[in-house]
């Protein structure tokens, strides 16, 4: 029996068993409707950045924003989730880890760091078409602490000892544009 979702995809059901059944419309209602989990985020849309005005105040996950660092904000992903980020303008893509809530202007799917931005050469542009792709699901539920500072044991060489462990990784070294930074 067909199964029509909010966005108009029509699935039908491959198994004729009541548990096939549910497992295809719940794969299909989660992947449509945008609130699947991290194991099977893969969006396309709008990116934005943000910086300065907000260097070194709380994050939603209580750690001290740093624009230099590879972090992103996302309304749904878990905290600690590492994301891979395409600019689809370019190509160039960089892994990010998901410690804020936002973006909140309407449209955009993730906010990133000015540095990420940056290396994904659209710092100037200030918002670019991307697709984002979950690479590691976050490793434990974190709590949103508030106000109460936390020290961030997530530095680019953690992540990059995380990605290496896994098998599909291979590294990426990019280097920006000359006259970006100064």
């Amino acid at each position: 029996m067909p199964y029509q979702t909010r966005s108009g995809q029509i699935s039908s059901a491959i198994n004729s068993s009541g548990r096939g059944i549910a497992m295809v419309v719940a794969a299909v209602i989660l992947l449509s409707t945008g609130t699947a989990t991290a194991d099977l985020y893969d969006k396309v849309g709008e990116a934005s950045w943000y910086g300065k005005r907000y260097h070194g105040r709380t994050t939603a996950n209580g750690e001290s924003f740093d624009m230099n660092a590879l972090t992103a904000a996302h309304r749904r992903l878990p905290f600690g989730t590492l994301v891979r980020v395409t600019n689809l303008s370019n190509k160039r893509s960089l892994v990010v880890r998901i410690n804020d809530r936002g973006p909140y202007a309407g449209g955009r799917i993730i906010d990133l760091s000015k540095r990420a931005a940056a290396l994904l050469g659209f710092e100037q542009l200030g918002v670019v078409k991307v697709r984002v792709q979950t690479v590691q699901p976050a490793r434990k539920k974190q709590k949103t602490l508030g106000k109460q500072r936390r020290h961030s044991a997530h530095s680019e060489e953690s992540i990059r000892n995380s990605l290496a462990r896994s098998p599909d990784f291979q590294p990426v070294t990019l280097r920006p544009p000359s006259g970006v930074y100064r």
